[in-house]
């Protein structure tokens, strides 16, 4: 049986770095030979989610939605785009598995820490991670408490705590209250419009000067990462 591997992923109209990530880890996975076809799809550029299983009809089809967090686009928009296509394939096709959000995934929590190292953090260093979050959905704000914890428990860092750009607590107003050295990780999966210009300009006009380091999901060891949760779970 042939199989595909969909990297489904957010995208965007303002900034062309955002899909930079998917695209990276496509070839990534695809350079392992685990799979008989890769690609990415997007909801916000082309190829769009709707076109994802475009002449996949007789092949096993695994969609990975490269989101930080379950939330509107994992429980809403992408099931939704995917619907048409797969409830046109052929009685006889394979199925096709749309799995969780891969920013709930463990070795995500290990990437965070390593670019916090990288920054130079250690013992007497907080660092804060930098999730997007929503008021719509209580799964963002939940997973990134839930990896601020794990980071915490398995590093020696002074403190690690999560901030938000959408919703409370706001990524200012806790690093007002911050004791320095602190190095902010944004819990992204890409650079894109917020790592690259809301973020840094939200923090200018607070008057707030603080590391911030490259996104989580730009880490190099991803596509490794990733690979190995689907040959071995627990995605």
């Amino acid at each position: 049986m042939k199989h595909a591997l969909i990297l489904a992923a957010h995208g965007s109209h303002l900034d062309a770095h955002s899909s930079a990530t998917a695209w990276g880890l496509a070839d990534g996975v695809r350079s392992l030979g685990e799979f008989d076809v890769v690609r990415a799809a997007f909801w916000k550029e082309e190829p769009s989610f709707a076109r994802a299983l475009d002449g996949l009809e007789h092949h096993a089809v695994t969609v990975v939605p490269l989101f930080m967090a379950p939330g509107y686009f994992t429980k809403v928009v992408l099931p939704r785009e995917l619907a048409p296509a797969i409830a046109a394939r052929p009685g006889e096709a394979p199925g096709v598995r749309v799995l969780g959000a891969l920013g709930c995934e463990p070795p995500l929590a290990h990437m965070a820490a390593a670019r916090a190292r990288e920054a130079g953090a250690g013992e007497a260093t907080t660092v804060v991670l930098l999730g997007h979050g929503t008021e719509r959905h209580g799964g963002a704000a939940a997973n990134l408490t839930r990896v601020a914890q794990t980071v915490a428990e398995t590093v020696c860092f002074a403190h690690v705590v999560p901030a938000f750009i959408d919703q409370a607590p706001d990524i200012a107003d806790v690093l007002r209250g911050l004791p320095g050295p602190v190095v902010v990780v944004p819990y992204f999966m890409s650079e894109g419009w917020h790592t690259g210009t809301t973020v840094p300009a939200d923090l200018a006009r607070a008057g707030i000067s603080v590391q911030v380091t490259p996104p989580v999901g730009t880490h190099p060891g991803l596509a490794a990462a990733l690979a190995n949760l689907l040959q071995n779970g627990p995605l």
